[in-house]
């Protein structure tokens, strides 16, 4: 049951059940609060959320974009207005934006692909900052903080965990501060100083010029307009960045996918299994790379932060799944055939996969989602 009302300010919606509203494209929508779970497409106006007891999911949107608590997950993706975020209880993914602030996330946070500047006030989980090409600032990662592909100003304030940078870094001032340590993946040749604080310092940088002092080890490498101020309580690594590196490329990009996974929301057959044998598989690998690079006990410390990280996705994917089947979508999937060989179950699985990737980033609806996975079991 629903009651609608005009006023001063315009339409009032209340509803104790479920509601679908369709609006026209250009009006501002307020939600005061949901009991539920949100899910908005396609506006052009201005959109403010205020109390969400669920996840809330935004898309597709043209004007600015406020939330203020979210007390599940939060998933926003292309809004060409500023977004703002107070609160969010759960994890929190943001692509294709414009601007961002956010206040507290409880969970991990994702941000990619952001015209302008990002600022965080804290996350108590680990934090994925990728493709921002405006200035940067975390003041507090409960956890670590990961970061590459940044084209403004970077300060970390406080990180517990370890903060990981990989490529360059515009000419100016960028500071990065962590409790655990501080790794970053330089491109060979591009220019640099750097001021490195902790109790040990491994550079394998190239350097023009190195200097040990008292307050810490000072390097440059060419005109040395881009300014680095590391401080670690444990160590700071400094190498080449290699773009086959794949411990780099796990440790991010790996975790990031396995985090977009999550966000699907649906569940493909045996596919926790695959996942299973797949993160067992990518550690021993992952392991072994890092104990010839670094030492046992550093490989032990980044291959048991890697392995939660993915099992937490995998967890979240299956939850989420069934949320979804609850709310009565779920598509049709036929066994595999005795004669099918292993390679073309895993050609089908890579083709879902890019199916759901679609599905996620809007490219697709769920309709067509659903009729591109029935037609891959055909």
């Amino acid at each position: 049951n629903h009651t609608a009302a005009e006023t001063e300010k315009g339409l009032t919606l209340n509803s104790d059940s479920s509601l679908v509203v369709h609006v026209p494209a250009a009006s501002t929508l307020t939600i005061e609060r949901t009991a539920g779970s949100v899910q908005v497409r396609g506006l052009d106006g201005g959109l403010e959320l205020q109390q969400v007891m669920g996840d809330a999911s935004l898309g597709t949107l043209g004007g600015d974009v406020r939330v203020e608590t979210v007390h599940g997950d939060l998933a926003i993706r292309n809004v060409e207005g500023e977004v703002s975020v107070r609160q969010v209880m759960g994890d929190a993914s943001l692509r294709n934006v414009r601007t961002v602030n956010v206040g507290i996330v409880h969970g991990d946070l994702a941000l990619r692909n952001v015209e302008g500047d990002v600022s965080v006030a804290q996350v108590h989980g680990d934090a994925l900052l990728r493709t921002v090409n405006g200035d940067v600032t975390v003041q507090v990662g409960q956890r670590d903080v990961n970061l590459s592909n940044l084209g403004g100003l970077v300060l970390v304030e406080a990180a517990a965990g370890d903060v990981r940078l990989r490529g360059g870094l515009a000419p100016g001032k960028h500071a990065l501060t962590a409790s655990g340590d501080i790794v970053v993946r330089w491109p060979a040749g591009a220019p640099l100083t750097f001021t490195a604080s902790a109790p040990e310092v491994t550079n394998r940088l190239a350097l023009d010029k190195e200097v040990e002092e008292e307050d810490g080890v000072h390097g440059r490498l060419g005109d040395g307009e881009t300014v680095l101020m590391l401080t670690a309580q444990r160590r700071v690594i400094l190498r080449e960045l290699d773009e086959a590196d794949w411990e780099g490329q796990w440790a991010g990009d790996w975790a990031s996918v396995a985090g977009d996974f999550a966000g699907f929301g649906v569940e493909l057959a045996g596919i926790g299994e695959q996942i299973s044998g797949e993160i067992a598989a990518r550690m021993a690998e992952f392991s072994a790379r890092m104990e010839e690079r670094f030492g046992p006990e550093f490989a032990q410390t980044m291959a048991d932060k890697a392995a939660r990280k993915a099992e937490k996705a995998v967890d979240r994917a299956m939850r989420k799944a069934e949320r979804v089947r609850r709310q009565g979508w779920t598509p049709s999937h036929s066994s595999p055939t005795s004669s099918q060989s292993k390679k073309e179950k895993q050609a089908t699985t890579e083709e879902q996969l890019k199916i759901l990737s679609m599905l996620e980033n809007g490219v697709i609806s769920v309709e067509e989602a659903e009729t591109l996975l029935k037609a891959l079991d055909s």
